[in-house]
């Protein structure tokens, strides 16, 4: 498993040609987004996705940052969360069925894991939760995999 991040800060100035690295469905999709935060995001994560020719991708994005995911061997997941933001703990708790955390830290971890493991819609026999700043990643997937890293991703226009 490769997994990735970035911030949407490498792309924002030049959005259009980052967007025209895409194929014509997702240059198609990115175009329909309402907001620059989230069609910057959706250009980075895919401009990610597409660089590291695997099969099965997932996509995190929060705030600035863009985290992916990538195997050839099985479906993954990724989440991300910000471990400084404010949260109805006990809100969250009930609408996502996650089980009673008794710190905020394992609410973090019990959320964030909910969110990737949802992502690969199996039953996932692996996790990873790594810190980058403020954020709180979580990797998962149906198969055992080796320990990745993550990767700094930097775009570079064609």
């Amino acid at each position: 498993m490769k997994v990735y991040i970035s911030s949407i800060d490498l792309i924002a100035n030049n959005l259009p040609a980052y967007a025209k690295m895409l194929n014509s469905a997702q240059q198609a999709r990115a175009a329909r987004f309402k907001t620059d935060t989230r069609r910057a995001q959706f250009i980075l994560g895919h401009l990610m996705a597409n660089s590291t020719g695997k099969r099965y991708i997932s996509f995190g994005y929060l705030d600035d940052m863009v985290v992916v995911a990538a195997s050839n061997t099985a479906p993954v997941g990724i989440a991300i969360s910000d471990a400084t933001a404010e949260y109805d703990m006990e809100s969250i708790t009930r609408d996502m069925n996650l089980p009673e955390s008794k710190t905020r830290n394992e609410f973090l971890r019990n959320m964030t894991f909910a969110r990737a493991k949802y992502k690969i819609g199996a039953h996932p026999w692996s996790r990873l939760f790594m810190r980058y700043g403020k954020y709180i990643i979580c990797m998962c997937s149906s198969r055992v995999f080796d320990m990745p890293k993550l990767n700094k991703y930097t775009p570079k226009l064609k």
